[in-house]
C-alpha cells in the first residue's frame, strides 16, 4: 500500500478529525482525478468527466457535490469535507477494475 492509499485510509477512518494540507489533497487528486482539478478563491474544483458523467447516471448515489472542495486559507482543508471525496474514490476504483 502506497502513501496515496495509506493517507485516503485514514481519511476514511470516522475518528479522524485533522485538517488536512492542501498538498497531501493534490497528491491525492493527482492520482484520481490528474488534470482534472483547479485552485480557485480558496476551494478546489474538480472537473472530473468521469464523474459527472457517472454521478449523472446513477442518481440514486446519496453522494454530496464533490466538485469543490473549499479550504481554510488556502493552506488547508477540513476533515468532513474529504469524506464525500473518499466515497467518490472508491466508486472509481470499483468501477476500474
Amino acid at each position: 500500500m502506497g502513501k496515496i492509499e495509506k493517507r485516503i485510509e485514514k481519511w476514511k477512518n470516522p475518528r479522524f478529525k485533522q485538517n488536512v494540507p492542501v498538498g497531501d489533497l493534490f497528491a491525492v487528486l493527482d492520482k484520481y482525478f490528474p488534470e482534472s482539478y483547479d485552485m480557485v478563491e480558496n476551494a478546489v474544483h474538480i472537473l472530473s468527466e468521469f464523474g459527472i458523467n457517472y454521478f449523472l447516471t446513477n442518481p440514486d448515489m446519496e453522494l454530496k457535490e464533490i466538485s469543490l472542495i473549499p479550504t481554510t486559507g488556502g493552506k488547508h482543508v477540513k476533515h468532513f469535507y474529504l469524506k464525500d471525496l473518499v466515497k467518490a474514490i472508491d466508486i472509481i476504483t470499483k468501477v476500474e477494475k
